[in-house]
């Protein structure tokens, strides 16, 4: 999972042919770097992972005020299992839409689940100038995982090294996921930070709170 600091997944919509699970209603006000932390390890299903985790993912942007502008949301996105794939960075895209596609054509491609990689990735080059990331606004990592990681002890202290930079973390459990872990790499208290579900279809039942918190 990801960082100890503040922010994760939140809600509503989608991209072209899909169908949308919640009406639009609100849009987050407050500008912030966001980087999904993403698990595309051997444990997922490539088919509900396609169908929730990513609609849900879709979802969170389409509450975001995404856009170049400085009250504006940039959003970026790293994938793991065995090795870290950047997907894009904070710069990438600056329209919505963009976002959205960039988001659908993620893919699962099997491995192990090396958590600490990811996080050590995005603390230590995705909110840099040049990638996107900006001095003044919230800098959010998004972790959504359903296993425990491969190196439980090097995640724990690569979340801490990426709150210690000064990024806010929500951990996002599937299934399987480690509630101890989950608890360790999401921010204080654990209790606003750190959400667990049954499987990727009950992701809709977090996306309100998320939305809510996120948009704080």
């Amino acid at each position: 999972m990801g960082f100890h600091g503040a922010f994760l997944l939140a809600v509503i919509a989608m991209t072209s042919s899909r169908t949308y699970s919640t009406p639009i209603t609100t849009h987050c006000g407050k500008p912030a770097d966001v980087v999904f932390v993403i698990d595309i390890s051997s444990s997922i299903w490539p088919r509900e992972f396609n169908k929730y985790a990513l609609t849900f993912l879709q979802n969170v942007v389409s509450m975001f005020n995404v856009g170049p502008g400085e009250n504006q949301t940039r959003v970026g996105a790293v994938t793991f299992s065995t090795d870290v794939r950047l997907e894009f960075n904070l710069n990438s895209y600056m329209k919505k839409s963009d976002v959205l596609g960039a988001i659908s054509k993620i893919r699962v491609t099997g491995g192990n689940t090396f958590t600490d990689k990811a996080l050590k990735y995005v603390a230590a080059n995705m909110f840099s100038e040049k990638n996107g990331g900006r001095p003044d606004v919230a800098d959010i990592i998004i972790v959504l995982t359903d296993g425990k990681s491969s190196s439980p002890a090097k995640t724990i202290i690569e979340a801490e090294n990426a709150r210690q930079r000064g990024a806010a973390i929500f951990s996002i459990g599937v299934g399987e996921a480690d509630d101890t872990e989950l608890m360790q790499i999401a921010s204080s208290p654990p209790s606003q930070f750190k959400f667990k579900v049954t499987d990727f279809a009950a992701l809709d039942s977090i996306m309100l709170e998320l939305a809510l918190k996120a948009c704080e």
